[in-house]
């Protein structure tokens, strides 16, 4: 059975949501962060990448901080 056609789009979702629809869909979920170098910034985090990985069968998701740039 091809598991990929059961996998919901996360993209774009905080991160508590997303993990939410997945677990709801009975996916096992892995977090992976990043951002730029020496930068963390401390906001919301939104789900940019989505991934299933079928051998271990775990819905792999990549989160950056929101950033919309400095205010001037």
């Amino acid at each position: 059975m091809d598991r990929r056609r059961d996998i919901p789009d996360v993209l774009t979702k905080h991160i508590a949501d997303a993990v939410d629809v997945a677990e709801q869909n009975g996916l096992t979920v892995q977090i992976s962060t990043t951002a730029p170098p020496k930068h963390r910034d401390p906001g919301p985090l939104r789900v940019i990448r989505q991934r299933f990985d079928k051998e271990r069968d775990v819905l792999e998701l990549t989160v950056a901080a929101e950033d919309w740039g400095k205010e001037v």
